[in-house]
């Protein structure tokens, strides 16, 4: 049991570091598409919690822009 748990602690450190550092993130942007953020969220829904500040409040201001219906 010991064996597994330090086995998955390990896959999910080595996870964490190839994808959510900075250098990690630097190694994605250069793959990134900014037409990949031209969705239309026309008859979806989306809930967004903590929106009253920080990213929670960035990601809520940037699908209500992608709504045509809500102006």
């Amino acid at each position: 049991m010991f064996i597994v748990k330090t086995l998955k602690a390990t896959v999910f450190g080595l996870y964490g570091y190839m994808n959510f550092t900075k250098s990690a993130f630097q190694e994605h942007a250069k793959n990134f598409k900014p037409e990949d953020m031209q969705v239309q969220m026309e008859g979806k829904n989306c809930i967004v919690t903590g929106a009253n500040s920080g990213i929670g409040f960035a990601t809520a201001e940037g699908l209500a822009s992608r709504c045509l219906s809500c102006l």
